[in-house]
């Protein structure tokens, strides 16, 4: 089965990878700023 119709068809499955996603950017944000500013 495709994950994307599975998101599709559950709306809470979305919720939970947006907000995953928007999790894993800031984080990587951080990450970024926390070497720029160690270097």
């Amino acid at each position: 089965m495709d994950v994307g119709q599975v998101g599709f068809h559950n709306p809470k499955l979305v919720r939970v990878q947006s907000r995953l996603l928007f999790c894993s950017v800031f984080l990587h944000q951080d990450y970024v700023h926390m070497i720029l500013h160690t270097s």
